[in-house]
């Protein structure tokens, strides 16, 4: 319809015209028939573009009523819209569905009252609002696979502050998610554990094959995982990281069971052999010792104190057999229920006055309420006293301070045996448990690993941090 032909040529109207050739322009004049109290609403102008949007000719709706263009409420968005312009005085934009042949087409509408009637700028939107629908159920399907994955996902910026975290994080972490928003995940890594996996995303390092300890807010130590991917922000400012942590903690635990056991298995085939050969001797020697004895009483001068000291080495040699025989072989425990806080009541009795003849301190910090656990309070006590004695002995006298501290969190109780002593190299850290390996002048190297025998009967695990010059720390975890 050419514009001369319009009732009103308003300003609004030919800026429109002018400025947004891809809108549909329409002019309404509302009229109220038979003393209806809503007005319908009459089409004056409909521009080309319009027409065609609303999948008509221009001809078609000239002089049309709205309601009889759009039948059976086909077309009830736009006369809501044109309503509400029509009573309040002012502009409105709503988006709305208008029906044609049963098919829904979306349009954003701006409706402008004017004196002589209704100016109409429209927009179809249908694509648009289905590319949306599509993007919002892409997002839904992405958010439940990011929130209920069973692996650990982050989003964080380019320093690794957290921006999201889903629940598998807020599990590992043993944190909410509002509260882990903001941190970083450098403080859930040691430095060394840190430098490494910047490494690792500055592509210095292969990222497969690398392990990381992750302390929880509770502090326990997770074995992980950790992989991510550098993403450009939406707005082009500068990148994302989104980054995924897998749990390694229970299946690296039950690794280290089987290959402890195998050691256990080849020492205790060792161990059997060796007592076989030498108790045989031994028996021999002490019988030896003992005829000696009564035959050279009184006749040789000093030879009591030369048979005694025979006799203490034979029998020592004969303990030390027992003690080989007694860490290869799997533990006997008799768990009761006990928690953590009754076997190191005992523990600081045993070692207090060790502490005190070297003028060294002890302090315990216990977590409440102390868990219920099933525990061998005796044989974990023997563990406890072995690792608080080997701390004693690596500590300088008069500066020893010795730490016991038990934690929990959701799935495991906690106690850190920690020392200030000279501390482990690293090189030796991985062998500490491992039979007859020993540091100590005169050590048989078998008190740590019937240590972690006695936790591993316990459904536990034992880890240690250790620097030189620093001090020692020991963890026992025990499951609830």
């Amino acid at each position: 319809m050419p514009l001369k032909n319009l009732p009103i040529a308003s300003e609004r109207m030919l800026e429109i015209l002018l400025s947004n050739p891809d809108h549909g322009v329409l002019w309404f004049i509302p009229t109220f028939e038979n003393g209806e109290e809503a007005p319908d609403f009459w089409i004056e102008y409909v521009n080309p573009t319009g027409a065609g949007l609303l999948g008509f000719q221009a001809d078609e709706m000239l002089g049309q009523a709205l309601s009889k263009l759009y039948e059976d409420a086909c077309g009830e968005a736009l006369q809501k819209i044109l309503q509400q312009a029509q009573e309040t005085d002012e502009i409105v934009r709503q988006e709305g569905a208008l029906y044609h042949e049963d098919v829904p087409r979306w349009y954003k509408f701006s409706v402008y009252p004017e004196s002589e009637g209704l100016l109409v700028s429209f927009q179809d939107i249908t694509d648009w609002k289905e590319s949306a629908r599509l993007s919002e159920a892409r997002e839904r399907r992405y958010y439940m696979l990011f929130q209920e994955s069973i692996d650990a996902i982050f989003l964080a910026d380019e320093q690794f502050e957290l921006l999201e975290v889903n629940v598998a994080f807020t599990d590992l972490a043993g944190e909410l998610e509002a509260e882990l928003k903001g941190r970083f995940l450098a403080t859930f890594l040691s430095s060394a554990d840190w430098e490494r996996w910047m490494a690792v995303v500055r592509q210095e390092l292969e990222p497969e094959g690398h392990e990381y300890t992750f302390r929880t807010v509770g502090g326990i130590k997770r074995t992980v995982l950790m992989s991510c991917v550098k993403t450009p922000r939406e707005d082009e400012t500068g990148y994302l990281y989104i980054g995924v942590i897998k749990d390694v903690t229970r299946s690296r635990l039950i690794e280290r069971k089987g290959i402890l056991a195998e050691k256990l298995l080849m020492t205790g085939r060792l161990t059997r052999s060796i007592a076989h050969e030498v108790r045989n001797p031994l028996t021999n020697l002490t019988l030896a010792i003992e005829q000696l004895k009564d035959e050279v009483e009184g006749q040789v001068e000093d030879a009591d104190l030369y048979l005694n000291i025979l006799s203490r080495n034979v029998e020592r040699i004969g303990q030390l057999i027992d003690n080989l025989l007694d860490s290869s072989k799997p533990r006997n425990l008799d768990c009761q229920p006990c928690t953590l806080d009754e076997v190191i009541v005992e523990v600081e009795k045993l070692v207090k006055d060790r502490l005190e003849l070297k003028e060294m301190t002890l302090s315990v910090r216990l977590s409440e309420p102390a868990p219920q656990l099933r525990l061998d309070k005796e044989q974990l006590t023997l563990a406890l006293v072995n690792l608080c004695i080997n701390a004693i002995e690596a500590m300088p006298e008069g500066e020893g301070k010795l730490e016991l501290i038990t934690g929990t969190d959701k799935e495991w109780a906690w106690l850190d045996v920690k020392d200030n002593g000279k501390g482990i190299p690293k090189e030796y850290q991985k062998q500490l448990f491992d039979p007859f390996f020993s540091q100590k002048q005169g050590g048989n190297g078998l008190g740590l690993t019937a240590t972690q025998n006695i936790v591993h009967g316990h459904g536990g695990r034992i880890e240690v941090e250790s620097e030189p010059g620093k001090g020692t720390l020991f963890t026992l975890y025990f499951p609830f």
